[in-house]
């Protein structure tokens, strides 16, 4: 109504025509509903993200969050110091702690691992604690950025820099997101990673993160993003023209309504014992302040509905201002799978099964799947088939022993002979099961443990079928990467495994989903219109097909 009254105010005092009113309602319309920016969202933030049940290739691809925090430590009890790469970890670490990425090269590979399987991501943003200050020995400034480009490269990062070319006119990094210059639109954001470094105050020079812009502050890899508290208000910030991120704990959150206010970008954890903001009170308290990023414990928005930023797209953001227009839920190729049933193992499988529609690869795939090498023989020039895909899983408040697998079947019987990689719903390392016979029981065998990574940081499984007269040659590896696989297990099977598709089974307890990102069949990708209709084998109570998005 007030967009009306001030349209037909300027149309009464100035005696235009009716058709130019229409012209000013339209533009007004217009200017309240458009794309939004980066500092207009507020979006869901895992804090310590390498200290979760959530692997963090699970956290961004199942649970869709955008924003993850890594503490930096220039050494560990028991393993020797690298230049270029720091440790991570929270406040005590011996030699047997167990965190997700032991370095910050190893959790960046995570990160890149899921950049490349999803190029068109929304702004992924890494909150870099620093726990130590920079300094020498190859743990500078200059080394800290050098470890975020070589993870990276120079195109998929977000840099001060960026945002300065955008405003060619500004001359500090405030003045390139205020005034006649704003911060970029979503949009234009997508494919990148931005990088935000915490740890210390920045009201007063002196602090580690004035370190690390000191040292050619212009051409940083990552922005820096202060303590917001009573020591250090946001009017004490108003000299430092070069902060335009800003971090504050729970006891704080309520000076995050200035940084709003001025067009910047801010940061809540609860701070404390607890970290995150972990309950629905200190959660709806930050989001009230319009906090941007919300660091909270509670991945699994499944379990904590509360903790969840997503829009009934997928679109991970909310918008902090009425009217804007959010994209769509981003592009990914995902076939997602929900079931419920009983188990893939034993003398009888209970479980959802989703079979492809043609066993036969196109002449492309099947050139492609028989040059590829996953540690199969390829037995008298017969063309291998090759399944691989990313497994994402809930990883947490859930059947561990649930599975969602790459299977290949001699019938579709529950006793049937099969071969089969499998990706447990937590707390487990890709597997292979199979049974050789008809009724006769499943044998298992795991994964090895990635480097740097914890147990069931391998997300990727890949199943070669390769057909040796009226016998298959049936092989399985793994990947943390999807780029270097290990073997798991080879077994010959003395007849045809021609049911072959995606099988999946909660152990017996309330409906599980999978996501099955980027399946191919050799070089054929798969989507949710490749199969037949799904069948529930051994009694399975439930299963669907969905065409998955992230989340």
């Amino acid at each position: 109504m007030l967009l009306l009254a001030a349209a037909c105010a300027e149309s009464r005092g100035s005696g235009v025509q009716e058709s130019h009113f229409e012209g000013v309602l339209r533009r007004t319309l217009g200017a309240a509903r458009r794309e939004v920016r980066f500092n207009e969202v507020q979006q869901k933030a895992t804090h310590n993200s390498y200290g979760r049940d959530e692997t963090i290739f699970d956290e961004l691809v199942y649970h869709g969050v955008r924003a993850l925090e890594f503490d930096l430590h220039e050494g560990r009890v028991g393993f020797p110091t690298a230049p270029r790469d720091w440790f991570v970890y929270h406040m005590f670490a011996g030699p047997y702690d167990d965190t997700q990425c032991v370095r910050l090269s190893d959790c960046l590979r995570v990160v890149k691992t899921f950049h490349d399987g999803f190029p068109q991501h929304e702004v992924v943003t890494l909150w870099l604690d620093l726990k130590d200050d920079l300094g020498p020995g190859g743990h500078g400034a200059a080394d800290l950025d050098a470890a975020l480009t070589n993870a990276f490269g120079q195109d998929v990062l977000f840099r001060p820099r960026d945002l300065m070319a955008a405003c060619p006119e500004a001359k500090s990094l405030r003045d390139a997101v205020t005034g006649a210059c704003a911060w970029p639109e979503t949009r234009a954001l997508r494919g990148k990673i931005m990088v935000a470094l915490t740890g210390a105050e920045a009201c007063a020079r002196g602090s580690s993160l004035d370190r690390y812009l000191d040292d050619g502050r212009a051409d940083r890899a990552a922005f820096i993003a202060p303590d917001l508290d009573a020591r250090c208000t946001f009017a004490d910030y108003a000299r430092r023209q070069d902060v335009v991120f800003f971090n504050a704990d729970g006891e704080n959150a309520w000076r995050t309504d200035e940084v709003s206010r001025a067009g910047l970008v801010s940061r809540v954890y609860a701070g404390g014992m607890g970290g995150g903001l972990d309950d629905a009170l200190a959660w709806n308290a930050a989001r009230a302040h319009r906090t941007n990023f919300l660091a909270t414990d509670r991945v699994n928005a499944e379990v904590d509905p509360w903790a969840s930023t997503h829009t009934i797209s997928g679109w991970p953001f909310l918008c902090l201002l009425t009217g804007c227009e959010p994209h769509p839920a981003e592009e990914g190729a995902i076939v997602g799978v929900s079931v419920e049933s009983g188990d893939i193992d034993g003398r009888r499988d209970s479980f959802y099964f989703l079979e492809a529609d043609s066993q036969q690869p196109s002449h492309a795939a099947a050139a492609s799947a028989g040059s590829a090498s996953a540690g199969a023989a390829n037995t008298e020039g017969a063309a291998s088939t090759i399944w691989s895909t990313a497994i994402a899983v809930p990883s947490s408040n859930v059947e561990r022993w649930a599975k969602g697998c790459l299977m290949a079947r001699a019938t579709r019987d529950a006793d049937s002979p099969y071969f089969a990689v499998c990706r447990p719903a937590d707390n487990g390392r890709i597997r292979v099961q199979y049974r050789l016979t008809k009724g006769g029981d499943t044998m298992e065998l795991e994964a090895p443990k990635p480097s740097g990574l914890s147990a069931e940081s391998t997300f990727f499984a890949r199943l070669e079928l390769t057909p040796n007269q009226d016998a298959t040659v049936a092989s399985s590896s793994a990947s943390s990467d999807g780029v270097s696989w290990v073997p798991i297990a080879t077994r010959t099977f003395p007849m045809a495994l021609e049911h072959q598709g995606l099988a999946a089974s909660s152990h017996g307890a309330r409906a599980v989903r999978f996501l099955f990102a980027n399946l191919k069949r050799g070089i054929e990708m798969m989507g949710t219109r490749s199969f037949l209709p799904g069948r529930g084998i051994g009694g399975a109570s439930e299963g669907r097909i969905f065409r998955g998005v992230i989340p």
